[in-house]
């Protein structure tokens, strides 16, 4: 009810968010709308009303709209794989969860011990993972200057640098996003392999041991 306002800040959504994630520099955003022309609808019980309107670019710069497109597109490609090394990232942190509620269910029924053997060798790749995907130990601007920059953080950088370039993604820009992107599918790839294999194996332990036939 009454008047209602929106300020749109000319960027698409931004990636997946992390709880806690650390940056040195840059944090992860949506890239800017290329110039052009756009539809603002606003519908309200059961009625739109659409209103186009045009984003222009600065005259002082000389791209052209294809290069404009073609930066966009480039810097929507590294905003997905930073949701998608996130996503891997709260997978991990949720199969830590399962992994610390069965260990105690077990622990209950007196199978703890077996239980934890198996766990053990999951938990500590599971760490290992995570902390080549994101940087895990800083808690302030501090600790992201003391512990390295992990790979998020340097697709986040990358994105930065690309946006405030006036000017499409050169060839190293492109080398670099291959390189960084092959890096995160080797973590996710590791990931895959530890389900499938030791985490399958822990958890038949713990489902056991939570029956009481440890």
């Amino acid at each position: 009810a009454g008047l209602n306002r929106l300020v749109w800040d000319l960027r698409y959504p931004g990636p997946v968010e992390v709880p806690g994630a650390m940056f040195r520099r840059y944090e992860p955003k949506g890239p800017l709308a290329p110039p052009g022309r756009y539809d603002a609808t606003l519908t309200l019980g059961g009625e739109s009303r659409t209103v186009p309107f045009e984003i222009v670019k600065d005259p002082r710069l000389e791209m052209t709209q294809r290069e404009f497109k073609e930066k966009h597109e480039f810097l929507l490609r590294i905003r997905d794989k930073i949701s998608e090394t996130h996503r891997t990232v709260l997978r991990i942190r949720a199969m830590r969860e399962e992994l610390e509620k069965s260990l105690e269910r077990a622990g209950q029924q007196g199978g703890a011990e077996g239980v934890l053997r198996s766990a053990e060798a999951v938990r500590d790749e599971l760490y290992r993972i995570e902390e080549q995907l994101m940087q895990i130990r800083a808690k302030n601007f501090f600790g992201t200057i003391r512990y390295p920059v992990r790979l998020n953080d340097k697709l986040s950088t990358l994105f930065a640098l690309v946006e405030m370039a006036d000017s499409p993604p050169t060839v190293q820009d492109g080398e670099l996003f291959r390189d960084l992107s092959a890096r995160v599918d080797e973590q996710i790839a590791r990931l895959e392999k530890l389900v499938n294999a030791e985490w399958k194996a822990f958890q038949a332990n713990a489902q056991a041991a939570a029956g009481g036939g440890a």
